[in-house]
C-alpha cells in the first residue's frame, strides 16, 4: 500500500516541484519529507502494524529497510515517484512522493493523518531537504549512513511500538486513550502469537484478511 502524496498551496497549485533542486523537490517539499523521514522509525508501529509487516521492511527486498529518500530507488522509504515524460506532460503537475512502509494491515486514516502531521512538523521546523539517495542504503557503510541521517527501520512490530512510545511528539498527535488502546491492543495481539513460525503467521493473518 504505497502512499503518493504532493503539496499544493491555499489556491490548490502544487508546490512540489523546483527544477533548479535536487530531485526537483522544491524547499516547502523537502520540508515535508524530511519531517516524515525523522519520525518514521515511529510511524511504523502503525504503518506497519502487524507482526508479519517486519518480514517485507528489509533491505534488499525491493521495499524499505532504511528512512532514505530517493529518486525512483526502490530500497528507499521515500522516493520520487515516476512520473510520464512524453509530449505534453507537465512535471509540476505529476511530480509526487511515494511512502513505502505501509501495507495492507494498516488504517489508512491513520496512515494519512500521519503524513501529514510528520510532514506539517517538518515544514514548522524548516527541516533541511534529505539527501537524494541513487545508491541502496544497504550498500552505504554505517559512517556514510550516519552522516546523511538514514536510520535502520525497525525490525519487528515489538520494537516499533516501543520507538512509538517513547516519542512524544508522536504521542502529542494522538488522545492518551487512543494511544494507549492502540499500543495495548498490538501488545495483545504479539502475546497471543508468540512462538509461531514465520509461515503459521502468514496462515493466522491470510485467513483473517
Amino acid at each position: 500500500m504505497h502512499v503518493l502524496f504532493s503539496l499544493v498551496d491555499s489556491a490548490g497549485a502544487p508546490v512540489s516541484y523546483d527544477e533548479r533542486r535536487e530531485g526537483h523537490v522544491s524547499e516547502i517539499a523537502g520540508q515535508f519529507v524530511a519531517g516524515v523521514l525523522r519520525q518514521l522509525p515511529s510511524l511504523c508501529a502503525m504503518t506497519a502494524p502487524l507482526p508479519i509487516s517486519y518480514m517485507r521492511l528489509v533491505p534488499g527486498h525491493w521495499s524499505a529497510g532504511f528512512n532514505a529518500f530517493g529518486l525512483r530507488n526502490r530500497e528507499a522509504a521515500v522516493r520520487i515517484a515516476p512520473n510520464w515524460r512524453g509530449a505534453g506532460a507537465n512535471p509540476v503537475r505529476q511530480f509526487n512522493m511515494e511512502l513505502r512502509t505501509a501495507d495492507g494491515g494498516a488504517s489508512p486514516h491513520l496512515v494519512h493523518g500521519l503524513i501529514v502531521r510528520a510532514g506539517l512538523q517538518g515544514i514548522r521546523e524548516k527541516l533541511p531537504t534529505p539527501p537524494v539517495l541513487e545508491k541502496m542504503p544497504a550498500d552505504l557503510s554505517e559512517p556514510e549512513r550516519e552522516a546523511l541521517g538514514i536510520r535502520r527501520l525497525p525490525g519487528s512490530l515489538d520494537e516499533a511500538l516501543e520507538l512509538m512510545v517513547a516519542d512524544d511528539l508522536v504521542r502529542s498527535w494522538f488522545s492518551p486513550n487512543l494511544f494507549d488502546a492502540y499500543v495495548s491492543l498490538k501488545r495483545t495481539e504479539l502475546r497471543i502469537l508468540e512462538g509461531l513460525s514465520p509461515s503459521e503467521l502468514c496462515e493466522r493473518y491470510r485467513n483473517v484478511y
